[in-house]
């Protein structure tokens, strides 16, 4: 999925720019990380550090900034970014990523 066709609330670029956020680590996130119903009808998109290191042993990828971000879409619209260790434990894994 290209972050490009993605809008992005002005709830999402604020936080994106505090936390310094760049739209290619969103793009990693959405495009390798772990899908899960994030409630509301939102998904959620996560990297873990042990996928990032998995993908980056395999190949050339650079994931260090997008380690540990979990990205919350509502269809087209990315709601929210943030950093934190896991999936929060209200996420459920979906079966389609």
């Amino acid at each position: 999925m290209n972050v490009v066709t993605l809008e992005l609330s002005k709830h999402a670029s604020h936080r994106a720019k505090n936390r310094a956020i760049s739209p290619q680590s969103v793009e990693a996130v959405i495009d390798l990380g772990r899908e899960y119903n994030a409630g509301a009808g939102c998904l959620g998109y996560f990297l873990s550090g042990n996928m990032t290191r998995s993908m980056e042993h395999n190949s050339d990828l650079n994931l260090d900034r997008s380690r540990g971000l979990a990205v919350i879409l509502a269809g087209a619209r990315i709601v929210t970014i943030q950093h934190c260790g896991r999936p929060p434990r209200s996420w459920r894994p979906t079966h389609g990523h």
